[in-house]
């Protein structure tokens, strides 16, 4: 009898330890990402890239974690780090993620709760060759951003429309923004295509009609909204490209309202005021680009020398 309690004991004391290790253990990594990743979140929303960049690309959530994954390679896209962006998406294996588990203090519905996530997983199939394809397009890498769909054989045809039209190709873009509207029938990512296709024929009249169609009247009043940063984005664009650079400017500001980290905001703004010939400006402006961004450090840092 003495020896079977000790036997008891014993295996008492190590089921009590793997309850700690595994449901209880504060220093698990899914648990510890729960608190980073809402911490991030906060931080983002603020505006603190740094901080937010410091929190989130830790190496569970860009594993485990896909939107956790796809927030942090899109913020990357946004200040202009287009391989980071890429080395994001490389590095997510599949979803499995326990961590909101942390809700729960008492440890038996804890560990039922990571129990279920761990026989239950989220089933998310990230198509990287898609995602590739639209970080390199964004880069204005359009040869790669059209091989990547071709290796991966993924179904974009709004971004081939775009590819085709940056290349001057028409037909081909018109024959893809076709089954764009197919896919995306009165979505807004056909009416942002089908602008763009426009633009790049310089019919701007008839572009700026579909970009203001894109617009969500909702979202223009809120103050946080995000929604339409890509609609005054390229409406930015569009007036640059007729030379209207005080118009350009007012709707890359309307992004950085929301997105005062966007490289592509900030860098066209800079762009804009030294055709102004407000240099001040321009220079605050290509400080604002090169912030968060070193890898294009040589060529803002010309700009800002070409600055007199």
């Amino acid at each position: 009898m003495k020896y079977l309690y000790y036997i008891v004991l014993s295996v008492s004391i190590v089921i009590i330890g793997l309850i700690y290790l595994f449901v209880m253990n504060p220093y698990d990594k899914q648990y510890k990402s729960f608190y980073l990743e809402k911490e991030a979140a906060a931080a983002l929303e603020k505006g603190d890239i740094d901080t937010y960049l410091e929190l989130a690309d830790s190496s569970v959530s860009k594993k485990y974690h896909s939107s956790q994954n796809l927030i942090l390679s899109i913020i990357y896209k946004k200040i202009g780090r287009y391989d980071d962006a890429k080395e994001v998406i490389s590095e997510f294996k599949k979803d499995y993620d326990y961590s909101y588990c942390t809700f729960y203090k008492d440890a038996r519905f804890r560990y039922i709760c990571r129990a279920y996530a761990t026989l239950n997983p989220v089933k998310y199939d990230m198509d990287k060759h898609a995602k590739y394809a639209e970080i390199y397009f964004e880069n204005e890498e359009y040869e790669k951003s059209l091989a990547e769909m071709i290796i991966g054989q993924t179904d974009q045809p709004c971004l081939r429309a775009k590819i085709f039209a940056a290349r001057n190709i028409f037909p081909a873009a018109y024959k893809n923004l076709h089954y764009c509207k197919l896919q995306k029938s009165n979505n807004k990512e056909y009416i942002l295509t089908k602008a763009y296709v426009l633009q790049k024929q310089k019919k701007y009249d008839k572009a700026k009609k579909y970009y203001y169609k894109s617009i969500n009247k909702n979202c223009t009043n809120s103050e946080k909204c995000k929604g339409n940063n890509i609609s005054y984005l390229m409406l930015g664009k569009l007036f640059m490209e007729e030379k209207d650079y005080r118009s350009a400017i007012v709707y890359f500001k309307k992004v950085m309202q929301t997105e005062n980290y966007n490289y592509k905001a900030n860098y066209y703004t800079g762009i804009c005021y030294k055709k102004l010939n407000e240099p001040k400006m321009a220079k605050y402006y290509f400080e604002q680009a090169n912030k968060y961004n070193p890898d294009n450090s040589e060529q803002i840092n010309k700009l800002i020398s070409d600055i007199k």
